[in-house]
């Protein structure tokens, strides 16, 4: 195999298991969280998003 459609194809590979992971925990995160604590689970996880996206 072409080791440049290697190396694309590794790499989507590895974005789609991260993100997949990351749904998963917050799925479970905000599952398992009270319903007096989810306003702040949520925020905490906005903060995340945000700052990823580089938007402080």
């Amino acid at each position: 195999m072409d080791p440049l459609a290697l190396a694309a194809i590794s790499s989507m590979a590895v974005v789609l298991i991260v993100a997949l992971a990351a749904v998963v925990i917050v799925g479970l995160t905000v599952r398992r969280a009270d319903s007096a604590n989810l306003p702040q689970v949520l925020d905490g996880i906005a903060q995340v998003v945000r700052s990823i996206r580089g938007k402080r």
